[in-house]
């Protein structure tokens, strides 16, 4: 872990329907990144990384964007 025993991920998408969860992590992974699924609270997030500090998670997320992705930066969820 990072700062403060923080991990950061840049995450694509958040949905309550698995299929749909698994289709945008299809989509991603198709396009040759390296995503993957958490589940929490009733939504499964698309998200990619586990930067220690946030600004190189944020860069990550604007190179995303440059390619017609959204994404934002959020705490990736340790356990």
């Amino acid at each position: 872990p990072g700062d403060n025993g923080v991990l950061w991920a840049v995450q694509t998408g958040a949905y309550r329907v698995r299929e749909n969860a698994q289709a945008a992590l299809a989509a991603m992974k198709a396009k040759g990144y390296e995503a993957y699924v958490t589940e929490s609270g009733g939504l499964m997030r698309v998200q990619l990384g586990a930067f220690a500090v946030r600004q190189n998670a944020a860069n990550y997320a604007a190179k995303l964007a440059a390619q017609g992705i959204t994404a934002f930066v959020t705490r990736k969820e340790v356990r």
